[in-house]
């Protein structure tokens, strides 16, 4: 009950916090929830290291509006694309690339509509 409760807070204050900090982050269970910014890169690849055992099982984009488009880079602004994307109908978007990666979401390739609207989700094990 009390991981519900905590949970629950948490999903509350990432809704209400969205436009405060520069990415509101929601960690769960072998999945991240991102809502960005729309202007500061994000890096995740510390937390998926190589050292790391964790495998990347999916990346999912809502889009924020149609013709919204996703850069997400292997570990820096320099390294290969893993998704660079448009949702041409504003629908989701999903990769299964099921591979040991860095994410790095890279904002000089990304267009939000509204950015605080539009959630990227990664997935791994």
């Amino acid at each position: 009950m009390k991981k519900l409760l905590l949970a629950m807070l948490l999903i509350c204050f990432a809704a209400t916090s969205a436009f405060a900090v520069a990415h509101t982050i929601v960690r769960g269970s072998q999945t991240i929830c991102i809502t960005p910014t729309g202007d500061v890169d994000f890096d995740l690849s510390a937390y998926f290291d190589q050292q790391s055992d964790k495998v990347i099982e999916f990346i999912e984009f809502r889009p924020s509006a149609a013709l919204d488009v996703i850069c997400i880079l292997d570990g820096s602004d320099l390294g290969p694309a893993l998704l660079h994307a448009t949702s041409i109908d504003g629908g989701n978007l999903i990769i299964y690339p099921g591979i040991k990666c860095r994410p790095y979401l890279d904002y000089s390739g990304c267009t939000f509509g509204t950015a605080a609207n539009a959630r990227i989700t990664i997935g791994y094990r």
